[in-house]
């Protein structure tokens, strides 16, 4: 199998609850623990087309194949890795054969820019970002990790951001610019990434 990496801007996807309801019980409870509309939209699409790409990609109906969890929480098939990211108007999804993470950051630093940059920077990346005051640098940086965190499944540990090694081969983890506004990071990166307008099961 091979894996791949796929994004959609949902802005112009119509939105249907009962979408909910063609889901496996394990999405739907996912799903309905959710009151913000914005992020049930998000995550019932990403449920969904996560759903149809398994069909359409890998010849899987994921309403008659048990979705486990690791030890850690993380949902996965049998003998498939996936992970799920949404941001706003961007959902992201990665299938892989081995563990793997994935997300999508819009490029809008809410809060104390320098603060961040100090904390999850380096001393040439912090350089960098003073001489241009580059808000990019930072999402970039954040989506890797947040990427490098749900491949190992566990939440972000500030504490040790700065002991990530992004050169190690074994990551892989690689970064792309949607648009002018969204950073992709995923991993691993020998994945080919696909917009999924371009599957035809919108």
């Amino acid at each position: 199998m091979n894996g791949n990496v796929y994004f959609l801007d949902i802005t112009s996807v119509n939105f249907d609850e009962n979408l909910i309801n063609d889901l496996p019980v394990y999405c739907q409870n996912k799903i309905n623990k959710v009151n913000n509309i914005c992020l049930k939209k998000s995550r019932t699409l990403s449920w969904y087309f996560l759903k149809q790409i398994l069909l359409k990609e890998y010849n899987i109906d994921l309403n008659k194949t048990e979705i486990f969890e690791n030890h850690k929480g993380k949902p996965y098939i049998k003998d498939i890795y996936f992970n799920i990211s949404h941001s706003n108007d961007y959902i992201g999804i990665i299938i892989s054969e081995k563990e793997c993470g994935i997300d999508i950051e819009r490029n809008v630093i809410n809060g104390n820019k320098d603060r961040l940059a100090q904390r999850i920077l380096t001393n040439d990346e912090y350089e960098d970002f003073c001489r241009n005051d580059e808000e990019g640098i930072l999402i970039k940086k954040w989506t890797k990790i947040e990427t490098y965190y749900k491949i190992i499944g566990e939440g972000i540990t500030l504490a040790n951001i700065n002991n990530i090694d992004f050169n190690n081969v074994d990551l892989d983890i690689k970064s792309v610019l949607l648009d002018k506004d969204y950073y992709l990071s995923y991993g691993p990166g020998n994945h080919k990434i696909i917009n999924i307008k371009d599957l035809n099961i919108l």
